[in-house]
C-alpha cells in the first residue's frame, strides 16, 4: 500500500479500538447496548491482549469481547501516536508504527487460528453443545481476524522491505572494512524481555480460555515441566518463526530497527529461522549474549544487525518508553479509580433498593412479622435483637422482645416454635411509634458505614437500627413422599417446616377413604425436632385406585391454610390452596 494510506489506516484503525474500548467502559454511549452493539465493538477493536483468564469462545457474545483492558489500551494509544509519528516525519519514522502493526499482525493471526479451532470442535467435536452454538458469531469471529491478518500484513510489509542495514566502514592502509553494525547485549537483553511480555499478552488469552481444559489434561498425563515447554515451543514458532520469517524481526526488533540476517547479510532461509526458533529453548540461552553472540544466533548461522535510521536520531527517541511507561502507569490507576467508583455506585444503588424496600415493609407491617435490631453502640454486631410483632395499628407497632438467649435461632422452625411457646407465657406488650421505626435505619451506605441514623426502643437505653424485616409464615405442609397400603389401610406421610399447627378438617374429594382414626381431627403437629413429621391414616382403600382430599390446617396464630392432596397408593402430590 502507498505510504500515505499506511498512516491513514493506521490512524482509523487506532481511533475505531478506542472508541469501541469507550464503549465498554460506558456502555451509556450505545445507546442500546445488546449482542450486535457487543458484535460490532468485537469487529472495530484491533487487538485482544490479556494477562488474565478470560471465558471461552462459546460464550462469544458474553465473555470475551468483555475482556478489553489496560493493555489493549495502552497499545491501541500506542497505534495512535505511531501514526501521528510516521505521518508527520515525512513518512520516515518508521520504527513505532512497524512494531504496533506486527503485534496486530501476531495477535489476529493467534485469534484467527484459535476461533477456527474452536469453531470446528463446537461443531464436530463437541456434538451436545451445538445447541448453544451461533453460526453467525463463528464467522464473524473467524472473518474479523482474517481481515486483520491481510490488512496489517499488506501495511507492514513494504514497511520493512524499504529498509538496508546499517553498515560500518574501517579504513585501512590498504583495503576498506565494511562490516554490519551488531546490537549491544544490553539491546538483546531488551529484545528478550520485551518478545516475552509480548508473547504472553498475545497467547495467554487462549491458554486461560479456550486451550485450558486441554492444557490442564496434557499436564496430567505428561506434567507440568513438559507442558510449559511445548506451550513455549507453539507459541514461540507462533511469535519467532512466522515474525522473523515473514518480516525479518520480531515486534522488539523493530522498535530498536534491528533484523536478522545469515552471515553473508541475505535473508536467512526458513530453515534457519525454524532453527533459531528452536535454539532458544536451550537452557541459559538468555546468557549467552552476555558474550559476543547468542547461541541461536551462533547455531542457526544468523545475526541480528542494526537498521539504517531514517527517522528520529539520538537519545530523543527513548523518551517514547518513558512516555508510553506514562500512560501505562496512568491506565492502571485510572481503571483502579473507575472500578473503585463503578463498585462503590453498585454497592450505594443496592443499598438505596433495601432501604427502597425496608421502607415498603414498614408501610405494611402485620402480626406475622419479627423485626430485627442491631445495636448502634455494637461495633462488631454481634447481638441481635428481635422485636415480635402482635399487632400493629395506624400509629404504632405493638409487640414483645423475645429473649436473648432465644434470639439465636434467627426465623426458621425452631425460633417459630420458640416464639409460640414464648408467647403462650403472655410476655408484656410494649409500643412502637411508627415514626421511630422510621428513622431506624440508616438512609445511605455512608450513613450505614458511620453507623449514623437508630433510635431509642422502649425499656431499651443505648439506640438501635433496624436491620431486617422476617415474616413468620404460619404452618407449612410438605409431602414426606413416605407410607404404606395394607390390604385396606392407607398411610400417608407429611411434615410441617413452619409454625406449629393442628388439623382441623379433612374433606375427601374422590374415593372411598374414611380418615383412621377420627380422633386424628384437632390433633397437634408440632412433634418431631426441627421438621415435624405425621402420618394420615384412611380405612376403605383399594389399591390401585385414585383419590383426592382436602386437608385444612391452622397455625397458632390462628392462621388457616388448606391443602389439596391427590394420588395413587403413596405417590401422592400436595398442593397449597390458599
Amino acid at each position: 500500500m502507498k505510504q500515505n494510506q499506511t498512516a491513514i489506516i493506521t490512524l482509523v484503525l487506532a481511533i475505531l479500538g478506542i472508541v469501541a474500548k469507550l464503549m465498554l467502559i460506558f456502555p451509556a454511549l450505545t445507546f442500546n447496548f445488546n449482542q450486535w452493539v457487543m458484535v460490532l465493538i468485537y469487529i472495530t477493536s484491533p487487538f485482544q491482549l490479556s494477562l488474565f483468564e478470560v471465558q471461552s469462545l462459546s460464550d462469544f457474545d458474553a465473555g470475551v469481547l468483555r475482556n478489553l483492558n489496560l493493555f489493549e489500551g495502552a497499545i491501541l494509544l500506542l497505534m495512535l501516536l505511531s501514526a501521528l509519528f510516521y505521518g508527520f516525519s515525512n513518512k520516515k519514522e518508521i520504527r513505532l508504527i512497524a512494531f504496533v502493526l506486527c503485534v496486530l499482525f501476531l495477535n489476529q493471526l493467534a485469534c484467527f487460528l484459535m476461533n477456527s479451532m474452536a469453531t470446528f470442535f463446537t461443531l464436530f467435536a463437541i456434538q451436545e453443545q451445538v445447541f448453544n452454538f451461533k453460526i453467525e458469531m463463528a464467522v464473524i469471529s473467524i472473518a474479523k481476524p482474517l481481515f486483520f491478518v491481510w490488512l496489517s500484513y499488506r501495511l507492514l510489509k513494504p514497511l520493512v522491505s524499504q529498509q538496508a542495514p546499517q553498515i560500518k566502514s574501517t579504513q585501512y592502509d590498504t583495503f576498506e572494512l565494511k562490516e554490519f553494525v551488531l546490537p549491544s547485549g544490553w539491546v538483546r537483553l531488551f529484545h528478550l524481555w520485551l518478545d516475552v511480555i509480548l508473547l504472553l499478552l498475545i497467547y495467554s488469552i487462549y491458554v486461560f480460555g479456550f486451550l485450558k481444559p486441554f492444557l490442564q489434561s496434557l499436564e496430567q498425563i505428561i506434567g507440568a515441566r513438559p507442558t510449559v515447554l511445548i506451550y513455549f515451543v507453539i507459541a514461540g514458532f507462533l511469535y519467532y518463526a512466522v515474525s522473523e520469517w515473514l518480516f525479518g524481526a520480531t515486534p522488539a526488533k523493530m522498535l530498536t530497527q534491528t533484523k536478522v540476517l545469515d552471515l553473508e547479510g541475505n535473508t536467512p532461509l526458513i530453515a534457519a529461522i525454524l532453527g533459531r526458533t528452536l535454539y532458544r529453548r536451550i537452557p541459559f540461552n538468555a546468557l549467552s549474549f552476555l558474550g559476543n553472540n547468542g547461541w541461536h544466533d551462533k547455531f542457526s548461522r544468523t545475526q541480528v544487525v542494526y537498521l539504517e535510521n531514517k527517522g528520529v536520531k539520538g537519545r530523543r527517541y527513548w523518551w517514547l518508553p518513558l512516555i508510553f511507561g506514562l500512560i501505562i502507569i496512568g491506565s492502571i490507576l485510572g481503571q483502579q479509580a473507575f472500578v473503585e467508583y463503578e463498585e462503590a455506585k453498585e454497592v450505594s444503588n443496592a443499598y438505596q433498593k433495601e432501604v427502597a424496600s425496608l421502607e415498603n415493609e414498614l408501610k405494611n407491617l402485620g402480626s406475622n412479622q419479627l423485626l430485627s435490631f442491631l445495636s448502634q453502640e455494637d461495633e462488631f454486631d454481634s447481638e441481635q435483637l428481635y422485636f415480635r410483632i402482635d399487632h400493629v395499628t395506624s400509629d404504632s407497632v405493638f409487640g414483645y422482645y423475645l429473649p436473648m438467649e432465644d434470639t439465636y435461632w434467627s426465623s426458621s422452625y425452631l425460633l417459630d416454635r420458640k416464639d409460640w411457646l414464648y408467647k403462650k407465657s403472655k410476655p408484656k406488650i410494649v409500643a412502637i411509634s411508627r415514626k421511630n421505626l422510621m428513622q431506624a435505619y440508616p438512609k445511605s451506605i455512608e450513613d450505614k458505614e458511620r453507623r449514623a441514623n437508630g433510635t431509642i426502643l422502649p425499656e431499651l437505653q443505648s439506640p438501635q437500627y433496624l436491620e431486617t424485616i422476617y415474616t413468620l409464615g404460619g404452618a407449612n405442609i410438605k409431602n414426606a413422599h413416605t407410607g404404606g397400603s395394607y390390604g385396606s389401610l392407607l398411610h400417608l406421610g407429611f411434615y410441617n417446616e413452619g409454625w406449629p399447627a393442628t388439623i382441623t378438617g379433612i374433606t375427601i374429594n374422590k374415593g372411598n377413604l374414611q380418615i383412621e382414626p377420627k380422633p386424628m381431627i384437632n390433633a397437634p403437629i408440632i412433634f418431631g425436632s426441627q421438621y415435624p413429621d405425621f402420618m394420615l391414616s384412611f380405612e376403605n382403600y383399594e389399591i390401585g385406585t385414585a383419590y383426592e382430599f382436602t386437608m385444612e390446617v391452622t397455625d397458632s396464630a390462628g392462621q388457616v391454610q388448606h391443602y389439596l392432596v391427590t394420588g395413587t397408593d403413596i405417590d401422592k402430590e400436595l398442593i397449597r390452596k390458599d
